[in-house]
């Protein structure tokens, strides 16, 4: 088995890519630096382009809140990376990305926001500086002073990419958001978590929906759509 290349984000400054060979020749597994790419505060999320895996996207926590487009590649290797575009993330602390072909969805945790921009594949690779956002509800608790929105994934039982479910640890709920005519996110729906429970990620089988939920270190099961 050919070794294996990882981007590694972090609460640094830099994304680092790892090798690891789990199959050495002689002796046990390997992991070791290959690279670091500078980005800026705290990239603690990446995400790549579906189409295009040298293309990777990243949200900085930081006082100036940005995303961050790097191409990797661009020297003939795959292990450092460059920064090829910027752009304000439309809230604070973007904790959570989604990449489609020509849009980048990003989930902004303390602001309570999801916002979106418009992106390709070739330079500028961020085409607008300007996100378009959504505010999301809540109720005022401990902890959950506002929406926390902490993962964005498209409904993992329906393979059309045209619902949206984003994990609400500050309103104890996963939301459910569609597109309407105008091409822009809106809510449709959403499913409850008990008070407090503070949903963090979800994932699917069958039809059936899992919820970790962080503040109370519960897993929630719900029959799903």
């Amino acid at each position: 088995m050919a070794p294996l290349t990882i981007l590694v984000p972090s609460y640094t400054d830099s994304i680092y890519t790892l090798s690891f060979d789990p199959t050495p020749s002689t002796g046990s597994p390997t992991l070791n630096l290959l690279a670091r790419t500078l980005v800026g505060h705290h990239p603690s999320w990446i995400a790549s382009h579906p189409s295009n895996k040298s293309l990777v996207y990243t949200g900085l926590e930081q006082a100036d809140i940005e995303v961050v487009a790097i191409k990797y590649g661009r020297s003939g290797t795959v292990e450092g990376g460059d920064v090829v575009a910027r752009a304000k993330s439309g809230g604070a602390y973007p904790c959570t990305l989604l990449v489609t072909e020509d849009e980048l969805i990003i989930g902004n945790y303390a602001s309570g926001t999801i916002a979106t921009l418009p992106i390709s594949t070739s330079a500028p690779y961020i085409l607008s500086p300007n996100p378009w956002t959504l505010s999301m509800p809540f109720e005022h608790v401990a902890r959950q002073s506002s929406s926390h929105p902490h993962q964005i994934v498209f409904n993992p039982l329906n393979q059309t990419e045209n619902e949206l479910l984003v994990s609400d640890l500050g309103a104890d709920k996963v939301w459910r958001l569609t597109k309407r005519g105008d091409c822009k996110w809106s809510i449709c729906g959403h499913i409850d978590f008990e008070a407090g429970g503070g949903p963090r990620h979800v994932a699917a089988r069958g039809t059936t929906l899992y919820t970790l939920l962080e503040l109370t270190s519960k897993l929630a099961v719900h029959p799903f759509p």
